[in-house]
């Protein structure tokens, strides 16, 4: 996931957590003045009927006595009516007044909790800018310098095998000559790859999308890859359909796909297994697949697999691990997606697809 995406789904989270607060907070208010008001309710209803009580035995106390004695006390009921009521309107009026000073003590304190909280994530992020540029910075400049070495070094070992000697050691300078050449290309390969990695976690990825065959594309790659599959006597074939859908990719990133499923594929296929490399119209999308006869990936790990510096399966370790992380980064940058199948024993497959051109 890039930085900018990192970025969304911590704000996402971040607004999430505080409405549930904020639900949970409403929630547990209404409860208590709920409570309050049945409380006040059941007390005032207890004292009515304390009052009716008391008020019926004076009047039956009374019955006997004079009419100006029984209007006395009809006024002084009257009056005890008239400060109930004024009691209670009081007692509302102060519920009401605390209930209010709560929510904006409550609203203050949430407001400046996170406010701090803001505060504190965007200095965060600020410093976070600053190291990342000069991260970005410092591997762009060793990038280059190493890039350069090693155009060197593959321009040395050009040389080196051209050098005349007796047959003997024309050989061996030959085999040396190949193997650093070998070597150089691996290392172009994952300088590339870190470099890839920055881009896509900046949010930097630069795609030039227009209209192609997927099948010219689809034939490329599996050229490309031939040699490699036949040196470790794998078969690599491929298959598609009469008519096809155009789609809108990045030539040169779909191809950087292709290889890193199809390495990937042969890194993971014992001699004498197979590879299928195929693509199909799934409607909207046109799907490409490739399909070994490999270890295959355990259930378990099938879904780490795309996460960075992770190895999917076999003993050998090659490389960062980086090669699936940024196909999904890729394909997903095109919106399309990424996913794998497997079966342990049988083989994997994998799966991408591109939206189709309009």
């Amino acid at each position: 996931m890039s930085e900018s995406a990192e970025r969304t789904a911590t704000d996402e989270r971040l607004r999430t957590e505080r409405r549930r607060t904020d639900d949970e907070l409403s929630r547990t208010r209404a409860e208590h003045d709920a409570d309050v008001d049945r409380m006040l309710q059941e007390t005032r209803v207890r004292m009515d009927r304390v009052a009716d009580a008391s008020r019926r035995a004076v009047e039956e106390a009374l019955e006997a006595a004079d009419a100006g004695t029984r209007q006395d006390h009809a006024r002084i009921e009257r009056h005890e009516d008239s400060a109930r009521v004024d009691e209670r309107a009081r007692q509302d009026e102060e519920l009401a007044y605390e209930r209010s000073a709560l929510e904006h003590d409550i609203s203050t304190l949430l407001k400046r909790e996170r406010g701090e909280t803001d505060e504190r994530l965007l200095q965060e992020r600020i410093r976070a800018d600053a190291a990342i540029g000069s991260r970005d910075d410092l591997l762009a400049m060793v990038s280059h310098d190493l890039r350069g070495m090693l155009h060197g070094i593959a321009m040395s070992a050009a040389l080196l095998t051209k050098i005349q000697a007796e047959r003997e050691t024309q050989v061996a300078i030959l085999r040396e000559g190949r193997r650093i050449e070998r070597f150089v290309v691996r290392m172009n390969r994952l300088v590339g790859d870190l470099l890839d990695v920055a881009r896509f976690e900046a949010g930097k990825l630069e795609l030039v999308l227009d209209p192609d065959d997927p099948v010219r594309i689809l034939h490329e790659a599996v050229d490309a890859s031939l040699p490699f599959a036949e040196a470790k006597g794998i078969t690599l074939t491929h298959h598609e359909p009469a008519r096809l859908p155009r789609a809108r990719y990045d030539r040169e990133r779909i191809l950087q796909v292709l290889a890193n499923l199809i390495g990937n594929a042969i890194k993971f296929t014992e001699r004498g297994g197979c590879i299928d490399v195929s693509v199909e119209d799934a409607g909207a999308c046109v799907r490409f697949t490739v399909a070994d006869t490999g270890c295959g990936i355990p259930e378990e790990k099938l879904a780490l697999v795309f996460e960075r510096f992770t190895q999917g399966a076999g003993p050998s370790r090659t490389g960062l691990g980086l090669g699936l992380y940024i196909s999904r980064c890729i394909v997903e940058a095109h919106g399309g997606r990424l996913w794998a199948e497997s079966h342990p024993g049988i083989g994997t497959l994998f799966h991408f697809e591109l939206p189709t051109a309009a």
